[in-house]
């Protein structure tokens, strides 16, 4: 029986993915970061289902190799356990990148509200106070 860890490299090709176009929309609009999120959670979701699917085409050589199974070693294929830590990693890379999302913005608003300079006085207006 596999593991979600034992599936190699194969098991890390959406969480790679998803971090190479986070990277990449940091140079493209801020809009297309909320776009990024909402995919990026919803595939990683649906491969779980995709992985019962995997299952069903590319059936598993238990019962060729006689293992017994039952509740306790349950036997699925190698390419259903890629696909199900796919969908594993995924969900938690799309957490991870938007916790630190979440803090690059909040990090870029606080220096920007440093940085902004106090707004002139107009003709006939007090100056606005120092903070």
């Amino acid at each position: 029986m596999l593991a979600l860890s034992d599936t190699g490299w194969a098991g890390w090709i959406l969480p790679a993915l998803l971090v190479a176009v986070w990277l990449g929309l940091w140079w493209v609009r801020r809009l297309a970061m909320v776009w990024f999120f909402a995919i990026a959670l919803a595939v990683s979701v649906l491969s779980c289902p995709a992985g019962f699917v995997v299952e069903l085409l590319f059936p598993s050589d238990c019962e060729s190799n006689a293992v017994r199974v039952s509740r306790e070693n349950l036997c699925f294929a190698s390419h259903a356990m890629t696909v199900w830590a796919n969908a594993y990693w995924g969900v938690i890379t799309c957490a991870v990148l938007g916790l630190i999302t979440l803090l690059v913005i909040a990090i870029r608003a606080v220096v920007r509200g440093i940085r902004r300079p106090a707004p002139a006085a107009t003709p006939g207006q007090d100056a606005p106070p120092v903070r």
